[in-house]
């Protein structure tokens, strides 16, 4: 299975690119997602989780993850969320719930839209992404079975990041 999904820079200025996002549909709604090949996890912003229907609960063992301009964050984490990315259909997929207000604040100021997530290095290794940054596309690609299993994996068995 393959999926080719266009790329967004932010802000939208080919001359300055500060991120790159693609949008998805997270349980059926339009979400954008920063990539970031830098992040161990898949995250989704905390303060949108009610209206994307994501069911969320506090990581066992009260587990902390670091980074987004902060020493320790606590973690949440929303299982069972169906992601659309290109034809490409998650429907077990896993995203650990941060508050990404920080990055938001930032976008803002830039004159960019906010973002909903990252797809972080679980994503993009399980599918062997490639991005194109002369043809602006994110190509994902991975067998169904790949795919079925992708995100069955217990979080506490990989690193926050």
């Amino acid at each position: 299975m393959k999926a080719e999904i266009p790329i967004l820079f932010i802000p939208e200025d080919e001359d300055w690119v500060s991120h790159i996002a693609v949008q998805v549909k997270v349980n059926g709604k339009p979400a954008r997602l920063i990539i970031d090949t830098g992040a161990s996890n898949s995250v989704f912003n905390i303060h949108d989780a009610e209206e994307y229907g994501l069911n969320t609960r506090a990581i066992p063992g009260g587990e902390k993850a670091v980074g987004l301009g902060s020493d320790q964050l606590e973690t949440h984490m929303a299982k069972k969320v169906i992601m659309k990315a290109g034809e490409m259909e998650f429907k077990k997929f896993s995203f650990v719930l941060l508050d990404l207000e920080i990055i938001n604040e930032t976008f803002k100021k830039l004159g960019a839209e906010s973002i909903q997530g990252i797809i972080g290095t679980d994503l993009l290794l399980k599918c062997k992404a490639v991005i194109n940054y002369r043809k602006k596309m994110l190509t994902l690609s991975c067998t169904k079975k790949q795919l079925e299993k992708a995100f069955k994996l217990d979080l506490m068995k990989n690193k926050l990041g």
